[in-house]
């Protein structure tokens, strides 16, 4: 997405002018007594101060709408000049949460505001107060289960799209966790994968203990070495999935980005631990082996493979090594996660609601 920082510089003086100058009471009172309303006004005159800044304006509105801002608040609010956003997807959904928040509090659409004077808006107000006393219609259509369903799936759609952030925050530590997670899991992989070719380098071992009959337990590994591989592939898989999502610009979804996805996680780690325990029984309890038990004799019965048996033995240590620091680093993940931002999902889903009520013309 191109951020033209004029355009939304210009949005804001525009919104922030209607909604300080409207005549409607209810908004101006807000204003003065609402401490959350005026922490959203606070957010806007920050960004919008901020973009004043680089955009190196001349204008002299922003100032002018600050000092009605404090007339009207009855505070003296000083611009925040070490703000920064995180980045321009955060501030647009900051810059847009203006109209979503006057839409769910006053019941208008901001722009509305100035062409409402102050009987009409008053007597919207009356209105809403009386339905509200009788019931409430539009609070009725809110728990329409016919309703709710397609807000739900569009609310669904659109953050899996990325057009709606659906969580608190959006915490740099996780970009960071990520960045570790994508080395983690290719070095990890690397060395599942060097285990795999040596096991299929062994093609088979001997236990190094002669039965009565004068023979040797032979354990095949080659098939294992391939199971090793392809799991490896699994991984491979989510690192790159990981990479993309943080530093793929083309695609960039701040859903993805700033929230660790661990559940897809689940079925490569059980793919994993299954395996490297079925492997671990079946060549040590299944066919009969004991390795120290008997080393000497283990290793004099493998010397035409005993260079791979080391390396074998050195990748898959490493490897259990690498699969703890991963495992680690999800659940660190899991604990910095963003939490979901009930309040604002609640609203949007009120707000899709509304959509569909007017498109409708309230025949529901």
């Amino acid at each position: 997405m191109k951020f033209d920082s004029k355009a939304y510089e210009t949005k804001l003086i525009d919104e922030l002018d209607i909604v300080l100058h409207t005549k409607s009471k209810d908004v101006l009172s807000k204003i003065n007594t609402s401490s959350q309303f005026q922490d959203v006004l606070k957010k806007e005159f920050n960004i919008l101060f901020y973009l004043v800044s680089k955009n190196k304006s001349t204008s002299v509105l922003p100032k002018k709408l600050l000092a009605k801002f404090n007339e009207l608040s009855k505070t003296e609010f000083k611009i925040n000049e070490k703000y920064k956003p995180t980045d321009n997807y955060q501030m647009v959904d900051d810059i847009n949460y203006l109209s979503i928040y006057i839409k769910n509090i006053f019941k208008v659409n901001l722009h509305d505001l100035s062409k409402l004077d102050t009987v009409k808006v008053e007597e919207q107000h009356t209105t809403q107060t009386r339905t509200s006393s009788n019931g409430s219609f539009a609070a009725n259509m809110q728990n329409n289960p016919f309703l709710q369903a397609p807000a739900q799936m569009r609310l669904q759609a659109d953050i899996r799209t990325g057009k709606v952030y659906p969580y608190k925050t959006k915490p740099a530590l996780i970009l960071n966790i990520k960045k570790i997670m994508i080395f983690l899991l290719l070095i990890f992989s690397i060395s599942l994968i060097l285990t795999g070719i040596f096991m299929i380098a062994c093609v088979s071992i001997k236990d190094g203990i002669i039965d009565k009959d004068g023979q040797q337990q032979t354990i095949p590994t080659a098939f294992s070495g391939v199971m090793y591989i392809v799991i490896a592939l699994f991984f491979c898989y989510y690192s790159y999935k990981i990479y993309r999502d943080v530093y793929d610009n083309k695609r960039t979804n701040d859903c993805l980005k700033y929230r660790f996805d661990y559940n897809s996680m689940f079925f490569p780690i059980f793919l994993f631990v299954f395996y490297v325990v079925f492997d671990l029984f079946y060549i040590k309890y299944a066919n009969n082996v004991w390795f120290f038990q008997s080393f000497d004799s283990f290793v004099k019965a493998n010397m035409n493979v005993v260079t791979q048996l080391w390396g074998w033995a050195v990748c898959e240590i490493i490897t259990l090594v690498l699969f703890a620091a991963v495992v680690v680093t999800i659940i660190i993940a899991k604990v910095y996660n963003p939490k979901p931002d009930t309040e604002k999902l609640r609203e949007l889903l009120s707000q899709y609601i509304d959509e569909m009520l007017r498109a409708a013309g309230g025949g529901f």
